[in-house]
């Protein structure tokens, strides 16, 4: 593939006309074409919209934008570019009517309008205005019209007709979950049972609390295994500044696998400060109340038999102390097995047979090796 470039052509002389209301120097900046760089009819066609879309927003909806070319007298590859604008009548806003709210308060929308009595009438601010009443949330449909475009009024209003949506949202669940490694006291089987339980969820939205743009959420999860519950309060516009507060209370019971029973309890308050599009100041109090039980295998009388007592194992009701037997041998290894089994490791479980047979002394120690043997053919 062989190219042959040629000349380069050059923009020689640029000439604005016809800019009688915004002056030149606040029209240059959105030129691509200037002086003295590489001639293109692509950068003339962006040069037009960005002029265009200048004065549109700056109440000149009947602007008009056209260019010229022509060889630049006395040098080679050099072409004058002549840009003339007829600007048109010039338009502002006379009053914004809002149309179309059933419970939402008028201040909630007068907050979020961009377009604002006796300044320019501007396409951009109206694009604006119908963007931030969508981000509420609290509008299905949002439209946003000139009345009368077409008169001869300088001062034209503006119509901002919405439409709410429902302020209520319901979400139910009906369903089964499964936990696999329940504690099983009692079985030989590492992994424990399977557990299995119905669940039910059901959730509940309020928007637009009071037509003040405040959302109340409550959300549910209820089964055998797990139980949640979760209540939240959200106020976007504090005082109507960028800040927004959110209240959040939870409640959790779980059931875990092979570990433990939980019960949390916490409540927190936050807020969110604006500081520009890359920063936010985020200010959070917490409080968090949270009661886990002992691990379900141990029961009270493993937990006086590995407590060390020497000498003694509290197998009556509590204030009956019996002194350690040989009667009351078997009853520590049935004791020990399930503990073996799910809850203690082999190192731990080492540690207090070694403390039991301190407690003993030499006078069982042929019953010792056999208690270790039957802990080991249990251990996984």
């Amino acid at each position: 593939m062989q190219i042959e470039e040629g000349p380069q052509t050059l923009v020689g002389a640029l000439h604005v006309v016809g800019n009688n209301t915004i002056p030149q120097d606040q029209l240059l900046p959105l030129l691509s074409t200037s002086e003295g760089q590489p001639f293109s009819e692509f950068n003339i066609a962006g040069d037009r919209d960005s002029v265009l879309n200048y004065y549109f927003n700056h109440g000149f909806p009947n602007a008009n934008f056209e260019t010229s070319t022509k060889p630049t007298e006395g040098q080679a590859n050099r072409m004058d570019v002549t840009f003339s604008i007829r600007e048109g009548e010039q338009f502002f806003v006379n009053q914004v009517l809002v149309s179309g709210l059933n419970y939402t308060r008028p201040y909630i929308v007068k907050r979020e309008l961009r377009v604002i009595p006796e300044t320019p009438l501007s396409q951009q601010d109206m694009l604006d205005t119908q963007r931030h009443l969508y981000d509420l949330g609290l509008f299905n449909e949002v439209d946003t019209a000139v009345q009368n475009p077409n008169g001869n009024e300088s001062n034209k209003n503006v119509l901002v007709d919405v439409q709410e949506a429902k302020r209520y949202t319901f979400n139910y669940g009906l369903g089964l979950e499964f936990q696999t490694g329940q504690p099983a006291i009692g079985s030989n089987q590492p992994q424990g049972e399977t557990g299995v339980s119905p669940r039910v969820s059901f959730d509940v939205t309020r928007l637009n609390l009071r037509g003040r743009n405040q959302t109340v959420a409550f959300k549910t999860h209820v089964g055998r295994l797990q139980q949640r519950a979760l209540v939240s309060y959200d106020v976007p516009k504090w005082f109507n500044r960028d800040l927004r507060l959110t209240f959040t209370a939870f409640y959790d019971n779980t059931l875990d696998v092979t570990t433990f029973t939980s019960q949390r309890l916490e409540g927190s308050v936050q807020t969110e400060q604006k500081i520009n599009k890359a920063s936010t100041m985020i200010y959070r109090f917490t409080y968090r109340r949270v009661r886990a039980s002992t691990d379900r295998c141990v029961s009270a009388y493993l937990v006086s038999l590995m407590s060390g007592t020497s000498g003694t194992i509290n197998s009556k009701p509590p204030g009956a102390i019996t002194p350690l037997s040989m009667v009351a041998l078997p009853r520590v290894i049935s004791a020990l097995k399930p503990i073996s089994v799910v809850c203690w490791s082999r190192t731990l479980l080492t540690s207090r047979l070694a403390k039991i047979g301190r407690s003993i002394g030499n006078t069982f120690s042929p019953v010792l090796p056999a208690l270790a043997s039957r802990t080991r053919s249990v251990v996984p």
